[in-house]
């Protein structure tokens, strides 16, 4: 994930996941290059799971663009890929890092929906005299 101009953007991506001898990385949360991008939406066309599919063109709503005046539809998105029903590992990519996305420029994130707290204190003070 990734933002643009203050907006939120998000892709699927995936790994290499063998070195370049051809052996297996034995680094279980090691990120190879190259990456690929998939495409959300064959994959929601190809899959019966509605949560799946809700996942699927959530992505796909932050791949285009940016569309003021839409809060509602970018929250319900937004929940859904933070519902992450197939569990995939998330990754924030790290500009000052790179600026484009590689193995090098992602971190690992957990996403979750905050729960507002809110607090209220109340002082009560004395009539000030005039």
């Amino acid at each position: 994930m990734g933002s643009i101009a203050g907006h939120l953007q998000a892709s699927l991506l995936q790994s290499a996941e063998f070195y370049a001898d051809g052996c297996r990385s034995n680094k279980k949360d090691t990120i190879k290059n190259p990456l690929t991008n998939i495409s959300p939406m064959q994959l929601a066309w190809a899959c019966d799971d509605p949560r799946a599919i809700k996942f699927y063109t959530a992505i796909a709503a932050f791949q285009n663009k940016y569309e003021a005046g839409n809060v509602k539809g970018e929250m319900e998105a937004l929940k859904q890929v933070v519902a992450n029903p197939l569990k995939l590992e998330t990754y924030y990519h790290d500009k000052d890092i790179a600026e484009t996305i590689s193995a090098k420029s992602l971190r690992r994130v957990v996403l979750n929906i905050l729960k507002p707290e809110i607090k209220l204190t109340v002082l009560k003070n004395s009539p000030s005299t005039r």
